[in-house]
C-alpha cells in the first residue's frame, strides 16, 4: 500500500464529497490553498496536525484518511473521534517514514483533536 499516494486521495476525495473548494478547505485548517493542492497531489505529506485539522473538520477517522479501513463515515462524538485517533495513531508506526514516540503523538493528537473540536463548536 502507498500511504503517500491513499493520504492524498482520501484528502481530496473528502473535500470533494462535501463540494468545497480548496481555498475553503484551505481556510478552515488555517493553512494556504496551495498547501493544500500540494498535499492533494501527493506533491508534499500533510503534517499530523494538517491531517488531524481534517480528521477533526470533516469528522472523519485517521484509518480513513491512512487507507486502513474503507468506511470514510467518522465517530460521531468526541469520544469516539479520540478513540478512532488512537487506534490509527498506533498504525502510524507501522509504515515507514512514521516515526515518531509513540506516548508524544498520542498526546499531541489528542490535544490537537480537542483544540480542533472546540475550535469547530464556536
Amino acid at each position: 500500500m502507498d500511504v503517500q499516494k491513499t493520504v492524498a486521495q482520501r484528502l481530496k476525495s473528502i473535500r470533494k464529497s462535501r463540494k468545497l473548494s480548496q481555498q475553503a478547505v484551505a481556510e478552515k485548517l488555517e493553512c494556504t490553498q496551495a498547501h493544500v493542492a500540494y498535499v492533494e497531489s501527493g506533491k508534499r505529506d500533510p503534517s499530523l496536525e494538517i491531517l488531524t485539522r481534517y480528521a477533526a473538520y470533516f469528522r472523519v477517522s485517521m484509518d480513513y484518511i491512512f487507507g486502513f479501513c474503507e468506511e470514510e463515515s467518522g465517530p460521531k462524538s468526541e469520544s469516539e473521534f479520540l478513540e478512532s485517533t488512537n487506534i490509527a495513531s498506533k498504525e502510524l508506526f507501522r509504515h515507514p517514514g512514521y516515526v515518531v514516540s509513540g506516548a508524544d503523538l498520542e498526546k499531541y493528537v489528542r490535544a490537537e483533536v480537542l483544540r480542533q473540536l472546540n475550535k469547530n463548536k464556536k
